[in-house]
């Protein structure tokens, strides 16, 4: 391909992109750009791509729990192509592993009180959800993990506690 470093070269433009931090393995990138009318793209470091016209988005599908660096250079009607030295470039991780809740405060053994506010935390856990003595399978709301378990008017006997926790990309255990 030709390249050129003036002000005739096209600069390609991205859309539809990731977050940073995404649990999603699959995504369609728009590319555009004034004047731009067809692309090549790397993605992670990887060879160049075929010349593809614009009304063709990129078809992103990666399942490796990585960073992820899309590369991309323009071509304008005049077959001037954006420098592969100053290619527009987006990155974002992706995550697949659900993180574990960690429980504290919380009683154990035979205790005397009737009340209970028991945290929730751990690696990378951002949400949770809680069930308590219950044997239906229903599970609360989603909660923000700063944001503690109360009990009160606990009965005498044994009780059951079950937190499962999710990460930022919702990846839930």
């Amino acid at each position: 391909f030709t390249t050129a470093s003036d002000a005739s070269s096209p600069q390609a433009t991205l859309t539809n992109l990731p977050p940073g931090l995404t649990s999603a393995t699959t995504y369609s990138i728009g590319v555009g750009g004034i004047g731009v009318v067809s692309y090549q793209y790397s993605v992670d470091g990887g060879a160049w791509s075929i010349e593809t016209d614009v009304a063709e988005p990129i078809e992103f599908d990666r399942n490796t729990e990585e960073l992820h660096t899309l590369a991309v250079i323009g071509k304008n009607a005049a077959g001037f192509w954006q420098p592969a030295d100053s290619p527009t470039q987006a990155s974002w991780t992706i995550d697949l592993t659900a993180p574990t809740a960690v429980l504290s405060n919380y009683p154990t053994g035979t205790v005397s009180t009737t009340d209970a506010s028991i945290s929730v935390g751990g690696m990378d856990v951002a949400f949770y959800r809680y069930r308590f003595d219950d044997d239906t399978g229903s599970w609360s709301p989603v909660r923000n993990v700063g944001m503690p378990i109360d009990l009160s008017d606990l009965v005498e006997g044994p009780h059951t506690l079950e937190v499962i926790g999710a990460d930022p990309t919702n990846n839930w255990q």
